[in-house]
Order: C-alpha cells, then structure tokens, then sequence
C-alpha cells in the first residue's frame, strides 16, 4: 500500500462536472483513481486533466475527464 495525494478542482467546478455532493464520498470509501503520477516522480496526482476516479467496491464513476475523448472515437 503507498499513500498518494490527489487534487482536484474546488467543489463548485465538481458539481457543475460531475455532479459532487456533500455525500458523493463519505470517510472510508475505497476508491480506485486513474491519472497521470507528477513530472518529478512524486505520489501526487493532479486530476484535473485526463484523470478517472471510481469507487472500487461498486465500479461507479464519479469523475471522469476521459469521457470527451471516448465520445469523439
């Protein structure tokens, strides 16, 4: 297990994008996040662009920004 750090955009732009809530996650949610690891080598993750966040134990997607490059194929 490595710990990681992920950033996002503020909750207003996750609304808009995505739909977030207050209860999209809760503490303890497991989620698996796909996206792109910092030039310098670091655990952290920027997920603003390219970048997809599921919740593990149900599959669901709650952020995905490859989704305009899949519509376009």
């Amino acid at each position: 297990m490595q710990r990681w750090h992920a950033e996002l955009g503020g909750a207003n732009a996750l609304h808009r994008a995505d739909g977030w809530t207050k209860d999209t996650l809760k503490p303890g949610d497991k989620i698996t996040i796909i996206g792109p690891r910092n030039k310098n080598g670091s655990n952290d993750m920027n997920l603003s662009h390219e970048s997809k966040i599921s919740l593990t134990d149900i599959g669901k997607d709650i952020h995905n920004s490859f989704r305009s490059q899949q519509q376009g194929q």
